[in-house]
């Protein structure tokens, strides 16, 4: 029996096998970072207090809720803290979730079930993850990750929890003050963060915490020595300068905990930042998300304007296509025996279909008017 290739699915000339598989694998090549890039993207960062019962099937576990929150909201790049995650429960997730995650995960080193613990989503079907990869900083506390986010452009985010501020705050001065010693390290330079996300646990702006007061020095400096070694700035806080939001309480006190820095570059193209609550049962902060876009993505408008449905049964609007078609059709043919280059069939269609658009443009906005009014 002859030996019959296999069918591809693609219609290839008679070339050489060797050849055939070269363009097979480009096409393959492209479809696959097609499917998995996009010009723009949502990144988040959240708080989740805790894994949620004792395994993926309790009632309380977090991670189904988790895996709905990204997939309804789009998010490409989730970075979570305090999820108190081993590496049984993280092997657990990426098998359940396989078809739409990749999580890379930090456990806290001594009681990882009970304290700490950082982990990053990437969506895969909004972002490519084959190539992704993460570092460990601080244990359960601070994790690189860096991927492709097209061809031609990666991306680094580091992911933190810092610790609470008691006192003059030393502990959080100095988690920062670590960070930014590992980060100046020569084995670090490629991993140079483009964003920082997390749960900061102080805040640096006296109108960012309700009752206001001031953090202590110690924090907020050592703070800004990584945020100079970094470039980045609070991308929220610059968008709204003198507004007041908050994404944790307690005790009837409110702060902005929870932030996301960016580069400069980042911060040209970034929009929507938003602080929202998730609904999340037990989960105490709100989260932080902002959508980014590649610098040189191009600039989307409103698109070509579309007939609604609903116009097109509309009596006005019938009426005025059935009237000057008539007229557009005695006059194209008029035109075809005498025809000209500016007075043509084609021309006099082009008028008429620009004419019925003005109509039913017009039309359509005074059925809108009323609406408006009472609303």
């Amino acid at each position: 029996m002859p030996h019959r290739e296999q069918d591809t699915g693609l219609n290839l000339p008679n070339v050489p096998q060797s050849r055939r598989a070269s363009r097979l694998a480009h096409t393959q090549e492209k479809l696959a970072h097609k499917k998995h890039t996009k010009a723009a993207m949502k990144v988040a960062s959240l708080s989740v207090n805790g894994y949620g019962g004792t395994s993926l099937y309790s009632r309380e576990n977090r991670w189904s809720k988790l895996n709905q929150l990204v997939r309804d909201h789009k998010i490409a790049i989730a970075l979570l803290q305090e999820v108190h995650l081993t590496e049984e429960r993280t092997a657990e997730i990426e098998e359940m979730y396989s078809e739409r995650m990749k999580v890379f995960a930090s456990p806290h080193p001594d009681n990882p079930t009970a304290m700490e613990g950082v982990a990053v989503i990437l969506g895969k079907f909004l972002i490519k993850t084959e190539d992704a990869s993460a570092k460990v900083l601080v244990p359960g506390r601070a994790l690189l990750v860096k991927l492709t986010w097209n061809k031609n452009t990666s991306i680094n985010l580091l992911n933190v929890y810092a610790p609470n501020v008691h006192g003059v705050g030393e502990e959080n001065a100095q988690f920062w003050e670590t960070l930014r010693a590992k980060l100046s390290e020569p084995e670090n330079i490629d991993w140079q963060p483009d964003m920082v996300a997390g749960d900061f646990n102080m805040v640096e702006d006296p109108v960012d915490r309700l009752t206001i007061r001031s953090a202590p020095a110690a924090t907020t400096n050592a703070l800004d020595g990584l945020k100079l070694l970094l470039k980045v700035q609070d991308g929220w806080r610059e968008t709204y300068p003198s507004e007041a939001q908050y994404t944790f309480s307690r005790n009837n006190g409110q702060s902005r905990l929870d932030r996301i820095y960016c580069s400069e570059t980042i911060a040209r193209t970034a929009r929507k930042w938003t602080l929202e609550s998730v609904g999340i049962d037990e989960v105490d902060h709100d989260m932080a998300w902002v959508q980014v876009a590649l610098i040189d993505a191009p600039i989307m408008g409103n698109g070509r304007w579309a007939m609604p449905k609903s116009l097109i049964k509309n009596k006005l609007v019938k009426s005025h296509v059935i009237e000057t078609e008539k007229l557009a059709l005695v006059t194209a043919q008029e035109t075809s025996v005498n025809r000209t280059n500016t007075h043509n069939p084609q021309t006099v269609l082009v008028r008429w279909i620009h004419q019925t658009r003005e109509e039913a443009r017009r039309v359509e906005k005074t059925l809108i008017s009323p609406i408006t009014k009472k609303v």
